[in-house]
């Protein structure tokens, strides 16, 4: 591949957001609770998930570097009860194929997180989205929630994110997360309840999309979600969706799994079949899947091969698209990420073969 991208960065903001990284399995880290408020994992990280960075995560970093403002407040400063955080997220993407070159700059993320958290009370709001057209920020809330645990197991939230269906991982463009609808953007006012136990975890939700969106793309939908985990390294689990629209219903089941094989390797993937019925149009089955091998050659450099498949209509050749192809992830300090991927991608529709598609995205927190 002839591409040859650089993107730069310079940015002023208080963040204290992450994504989540299910591989963190291979540590013995089998609940997203250990470092994020979300019992689901992603979003808003409590004081440990932030220590977890530079001890886990970042090729160096100083003894408060992970903290709040890279901890030059006092720790007297830092509450518990308080957490302050945000992203800035771009990725710039290149596609080549035989007639054409392309290249654009995507802000993918920017705003601030603010959460109250009680012991069994807390309220979370992610202020902030950039436009893609004019590069600006909007003062919206694209996810905002209230909490309650009434238990160290059981925990319920209202509010507008994105319910738990398959594996949560920082990828949003991948085809398992679009085609069922749970990419970044499609988050949905809802209402979820979790129990996360040493073995067992569940998860349960009902939702629709945004009243603002055109009644002929509203859905309601309800989620069911089950993982059992094995030797403290290794996660398994089934997810079920119904929804139903104006015009339209369906039905999705999957599978999926994390294993953690020791601290440098790990294994993600997922398995997930979805039916679709209108009113307007036959019946029709989809397939999507994804995996991704996770080796971590040396602390903050992580090497991986991503793959993925979807076929939104078993039925229609021209709805298969895949792709699969090595990456880098690398965390130089805390704060910091940048991930690397170039890929060998299909899509059925545009042309019978392989284009290459490469990405670099840039991701910044405190």
């Amino acid at each position: 591949m002839k591409a040859l991208f650089i993107l730069f960065l310079l940015v002023i903001l208080k963040p204290q957001t992450g994504e989540a990284y299910p591989d963190l399995i291979r540590h013995h880290y089998v609940n997203c609770t250990a470092c994020h408020v979300a019992s689901t994992g992603g979003g808003l990280v409590n004081l440990y998930g932030r220590s977890m960075s530079r001890e886990l995560l970042s090729a160096s970093g100083g003894e408060r570097e992970a903290e709040f403002l890279h901890g030059v407040l006092p720790e007297s400063a830092v509450k518990e009860w308080l957490l302050i955080g945000g992203n800035i997220r771009v990725l710039q993407l290149h596609k080549e194929s035989p007639d054409r070159k392309t290249g654009t700059t995507i802000p993918m993320q920017a705003g601030i997180e603010i959460g109250l958290i009680g012991e069994k009370l807390g309220a979370v709001a992610f202020i902030g989205q950039p436009e893609r057209n004019t590069r600006q920020v909007r003062a919206v809330s694209p996810r905002y929630y209230g909490l309650w645990k009434p238990t160290e197991e059981l925990a319920f939230r209202a509010g507008k994110f994105t319910p738990a269906f398959g594996l949560n991982v920082p990828y949003h463009t991948l085809t398992t997360r679009q085609g069922l609808g749970f990419a970044a953007g499609q988050e949905r006012e809802a209402v979820e309840g979790v129990w996360s136990g040493e073995i067992w975890n569940v998860a349960a939700s009902a939702s629709q999309t945004p009243t603002i969106m055109p009644l002929a793309r509203r859905e309601n939908l309800v989620t069911a979600q089950v993982h059992r985990t094995f030797n403290d390294s290794h996660r398994v689990g089934v997810s079920y969706l119904k929804g139903s629209g104006f015009t339209e219903q369906r039905e999705a089941v999957g599978v999926h799994g994390v294993f953690g094989f020791n601290e440098k390797w790990a294994y993600l993937t997922e398995f997930d079949y979805q039916k679709r019925s209108s009113l307007t149009a036959p019946s029709q089955s989809g397939l999507f899947h994804f995996s991704q091998l996770i080796w971590e050659a040396k602390k903050g450099w992580h090497l991986y091969l991503l793959e993925e498949y979807s076929k939104s209509n078993v039925s229609d050749s021209s709805t298969l698209m895949n792709s699969y192809g090595p990456g880098l992830r690398y965390f130089p300090r805390p704060h910091i990420e940048l991930d690397a991927v170039w890929l060998k991608k299909r899509t059925a529709i545009v042309a019978d073969r392989y284009d290459d598609y490469a990405w670099l995205m840039f991701h910044y927190y405190f």
